[in-house]
């Protein structure tokens, strides 16, 4: 679990986690929970008091913005992968930045992000940092040990599928033996 922004009693509490990578697409998709806290909050801790705008980095797909005393639920946000290409396959990897800032009753107030990986088949490295009041999460996903194991295994069975037919071929036309029945399995 990465965490960025401030500690501030009055603030924004931002719960995001990664629920998928999808390379093909070039999109990662975070679920996000906004919850205010302290006088922020209404007494039940799930609603602003004043309307909220909460304000993301261009790789999402814009603000998010919530009514005044009406109850905050999760959303799924939609994030642009950068770099890597799939055809890199088990080695690709890639990069996200997603910022998080807040705006209540026009009034900039401070943020607090905490990001977990929920995807089995990628893993991220994040470098959480605060900029201005801003967090900011630099996420670079690339393939789980698991999956990089996987492809490496398959890779060599493969690889060990073709040289025993390349052995069983060169056994066939050295022995002068033709096409035999068992030569076709």
């Amino acid at each position: 679990m990465y965490t960025a922004g401030r500690a501030d009693r009055d603030r924004i509490d931002i719960s995001a986690t990664i629920q998928r990578f999808d390379a093909a697409g070039r999109e990662m998709t975070l679920r996000v929970l906004v919850t205010p806290r302290g006088a922020l909050a209404e007494a039940d801790g799930v609603s602003p008091t004043e309307d909220l705008t909460v304000q993301t980095s261009t790789a999402t797909r814009g603000d998010r913005g919530f009514k005044a005393h009406q109850r905050i639920s999760t959303m799924d946000v939609p994030v642009a992968l950068t770099g890597g290409s799939i055809t890199d396959y088990p080695f690709d990897a890639y990069g996200a930045d997603v910022e998080f800032g807040a705006v209540l009753g026009g009034e900039k107030v401070p943020v607090r992000v905490t990001l977990s990986d929920n995807d089995v088949l990628f893993s991220a490295t994040v470098d959480a940092s605060t900029v201005q009041g801003i967090a900011v999460l630099d996420i670079g996903p690339a393939r789980s040990n698991s999956v990089f194991v996987f492809a490496i295994f398959m890779m060599l069975a493969m690889w060990a599928l073709a040289v025993s037919v390349l052995i069983g071929g060169w056994y066939l036309v050295t022995r002068r033996k033709g096409l035999t029945w068992p030569a076709l399995g």
